[in-house]
């Protein structure tokens, strides 16, 4: 794997999306939790200096010796990522800053943004000439393509992320880390080609997908026959001449195809055993089931 052109991203841990992020930008392991645990501590004892001097009001979190740079889960404010950013010369600039204008424009001529909302940061940066969504929630880089990038940073925006441009030379600053072995200290991370990461991410969204539909089957049945008296569960056999079965083997959940036999088995069912005109639920129910068949 060349290294110029691999990926690095690292996966969830606790609550250090602060941690995976700055890493994502710098792609590399170039912070771990003791190095930005010792900036927030930094960082508190400034505050607490200028705070307790002559004229400044001392917050009473800070003389009871609770941290505003880190909580006891271990997220991080703001101030410790620009912090931990300035050590390579890379700032951050609100995405709606005037100086940002030209960006808003055409961000694809950034290098990366960081994106924050609640506790959860990440970041969108550009590696090798193409944009990775490199969320630690996400199981690898996720690709974005120039056009849709534009797009995804204004929908964010809209739900209310803080968008961070990150400004200066961010790939001057990760030439240090490309070469760098992968760290104990940063267990989460891994470096992927961009064919290996376009791999997993399809291999996680076919099992949302198939999760999604099981689930929408599921509820589908138990509906159905919650309005008859009777709830149905994935282990109940399918009803035949308007009876159950409650004894009958566990439906496999192995395939499409026997979820699509399953499907119009139990549509046929409801239409053998419901001669009666069906009400707009049951009509919605056997809609769910159709659908259900369709995918």
């Amino acid at each position: 794997m060349s290294l110029m052109s691999s990926i690095y991203h690292e996966k969830q841990s606790a609550l250090l999306c602060g941690r995976h992020t700055l890493n994502s930008i710098l792609q590399g392991p170039a912070l771990t939790d003791v190095d930005l645990a010792s900036i927030a501590q930094t960082l508190d004892a400034e505050e607490a200096r200028l705070l307790s001097s002559p004229g400044g009001r001392l917050d009473p979190s800070l003389a009871g010796g609770e941290s505003q740079n880190v909580s006891t889960s271990g997220n991080f404010s703001i101030t410790v990522i620009e912090r931990a950013l300035s050590i390579y010369n890379i700032s951050l600039e609100r995405w709606t800053h005037p100086s940002c204008a030209s960006i808003r424009q055409h961000p694809e001529t950034a290098e990366a943004f960081v994106c924050h909302l609640s506790d959860h940061w990440f970041a969108l940066r550009k590696v090798a000439g193409r944009w990775y969504n490199l969320n630690s929630l996400f199981p690898a880089p996720s690709f974005v393509g120039d056009i849709y990038l534009g797009s995804a940073l204004t929908q964010l925006s809209a739900e209310g992320w803080s968008i961070f441009v990150v400004m200066g030379d961010v790939a001057r600053a990760s030439v240090a880390f490309l070469n760098a072995p992968l760290s104990s200290a940063c267990p989460e991370g891994r470096r992927w080609t961009h064919e290996e990461a376009a791999a997993a991410t399809r291999s996680a969204d076919d099992a949302k997908k198939r999760g999604e539909a099981r689930l929408a089957y599921e509820q589908a049945l138990e509906f159905v026959d919650a309005n008859q008296g009777r709830v149905v569960t994935l282990r109940t056999a399918v009803p035949t001449s308007g009876s159950l079965a409650p004894h009958s083997p566990a439906i496999s959940l192995g395939g499409d195809d026997e979820d699509e036999d399953l499907a119009r088995a139990l549509a046929a069912s409801r239409e053998d055993a419901q001669p009666h005109q069906m009400s707009e639920d049951e009509q919605l129910a056997r809609a769910l089931a159709a659908s259900c068949a369709d995918r």
